[in-house]
């Protein structure tokens, strides 16, 4: 068919480019509001909850506008949540079916904080033997394929990194920690995800430096600022500056127990820190348990 050359023109007119600009910017808007993720952070007691529960709270949380869940580990140190009769299996598979993409964590220690924040003297080679175990699970997740490709949204290294574990006494141990995590990287074609957790003794050129560094690894970054992302921080400092680069996390629970005491925290109904965010921003939120109306229990 023969097109006329006002057929090929885009706009006849400038209320035509303004109508398709506005659908335009909506298109893109909803593209990144969908981009929200929310962890969820797999227990035992987790099996407890029923398919219907499941189901239902999944649905409601597609319908705040998540489209991306982050499970923050398949195993916690010896308990294997993807062992044969696990739950998590039927809430993948549940979350498939309402369209999530996932990204499936890996394998985190159950010593690791333990570990790292004690700046012990071989917390350098222990954190490579467990990123060594982490890509050993990672191969047998794939084997397993609890995810289908169109639903895969990449994987999450648990082993949430500061400053301070980055930073080592040695330059020796440093260079053995980020070596470490740039041969997990190089190994690895699929997205692969950590977080970065900015502790309140943080400055802002130390956290500039190791986020650099880490994203230039071929990270998918995403900051964590326990107390919020109020304004002038080194938190928002960041975000300023690496601009849609980097993801924010953002927590919906309010701690209770002490720092040296085991961890314990309410519900938080009122969670807005993001919404100060440029919609370019990945936007995520922790977690599922602390939602208002999710039957996980809390502790």
């Amino acid at each position: 068919m023969k097109i006329s050359k006002e057929q090929k023109r885009p706009f006849s007119s400038k209320s035509q480019f303004s109508k398709w600009l506005f659908f335009w910017l909506i298109g893109l808007y909803c593209q990144n509001a969908f981009s929200n993720a929310i962890f969820y952070q797999p227990l035992s007691r987790d099996s407890l909850i029923t398919k219907e529960q499941w189901s239902d709270l999944l649905e409601k949380v597609y319908e705040e506008g998540y489209r991306e869940i982050v499970v923050q580990w398949t195993q916690y140190g010896s308990i294997n949540f993807t062992a044969k009769g696990s739950f998590l299996k039927e809430v993948l598979h549940i979350a498939q079916t309402k369209k999530f993409r996932i990204w499936l964590g890996l394998y985190l220690p159950d010593d690791y904080y333990q570990v790292m924040e004690n700046n012990k003297a071989a917390s350098a080679q222990y954190f490579k033997s467990a990123l060594s175990e982490n890509r050993r699970r990672l191969s047998l997740l794939e084997i397993q394929s609890l995810v289908k490709k169109d639903s895969f949204a990449g994987w999450y290294l648990p082993m949430e990194l500061t400053h301070k574990y980055l930073k080592q006494d040695s330059k020796q141990d440093r260079e053995i920690i980020l070596g470490a995590l740039k041969d997990l990287t190089s190994s690895v074609e699929e997205k692969m995800a950590i977080s970065y957790f900015l502790s309140k003794n943080t400055t802002y050129k130390s956290a500039f430096f190791d986020t650099t560094l880490l994203n230039s690894m071929g990270f998918n970054l995403w900051l964590q600022k326990g107390d919020g992302l109020k304004k002038h921080t080194v938190a928002n400092q960041l975000i300023k500056r690496m601009d849609c680069e980097i993801g924010v996390i953002s927590e919906n629970f309010i701690q209770i127990s002490n720092n040296n005491a085991p961890f314990e925290a309410r519900k938080n109904s009122e969670n807005k820190d993001l919404d100060r965010l440029k919609h370019c921003q990945k936007r995520l939120v922790f977690s599922l348990r602390y939602l208002p109306y999710s039957p996980l229990q809390l502790n």
